[in-house]
């Protein structure tokens, strides 16, 4: 019979590896919701400034996301394409939300704010929207909610703003942290093959186990290059 094994994390790996798992099943709402509650972050490396128009957008504030980022305007190449994403979010958001009464015709307004900054296409598809009963109805949106908008807002202008808000990332900056993931970050299932791992030498080769890292046991891992993939 195998023996039990306990495996001692740190507190802010676990909270990652929720992190992750959240925003992989599509939870971006809870996600953001744990990463308020718990000051955890997959962008926990980005600079402030990123984390900063992050959370402006995650939490639908597009007016003060703009603002932030005006007077940045000029060193931004693509300034106008960024506008775009972030109004065209506001305007989902607000479509999706079907006031029953648009007297000011506040749709009409945010709709035609939108014609300069986009293609044709773009802008046609928008006015179409405008025609149907519901956002998901549209094969491009059909898994759209105001939280998974928010979110894939953020990455479209991540890489138009990313030159400017980190100054190491025109020198190559890990691609982690393009992604949304520390660095030195484990998932979970590298946590459950280190555990495994850990199991198996404890069980067949207690002498070898003996000689790994104490800090690598410590953790609870062991990892990939350790023991081959």
């Amino acid at each position: 019979m195998a023996s039990e094994l306990e495996v001692e994390l740190a507190g802010d790996a676990v909270l990652l590896c929720v992190l992750q798992y959240l925003e992989g099943i599509g939870l971006y709402g809870a996600a953001h919701r744990l990463e308020e509650d718990s000051g955890a972050s997959l962008w926990h490396d980005a600079s402030r400034e990123t984390r900063f128009l992050r959370d402006l957008l995650l939490r639908g504030q597009f007016f003060e996301a703009l603002d932030f980022l005006a007077p940045l305007r000029d060193t931004i190449e693509g300034y106008d394409a960024l506008v775009f994403h972030v109004k065209r979010q506001e305007f989902l958001e607000l479509l999706a939300k079907r006031p029953a009464a648009d007297a000011g015709g506040l749709l009409v307004q945010k709709l035609n704010a939108l014609e300069p900054l986009c293609s044709k296409e773009d802008f046609n598809l928008l006015c179409y929207l405008l025609t149907l009963p519901r956002l998901q109805q549209h094969k491009d949106l059909h898994d759209w909610t105001p939280a998974r908008g928010r979110h894939d807002t953020f990455l479209r202008i991540w890489p138009l703003v990313r030159g400017v808000l980190e100054p190491g990332a025109a020198l190559g900056v890990g691609t982690e942290l393009a992604l949304g993931l520390g660095a030195g970050f484990a998932d979970l299932g590298r946590l459950c093959r280190g555990a495994v791992r850990q199991q198996y030498l404890s069980d067949h080769f207690p002498e070898l186990l003996r000689r790994v890292p104490a800090r690598l046991l410590r953790s609870g891992l062991l990892g990939d290059e350790f023991g081959g993939g």
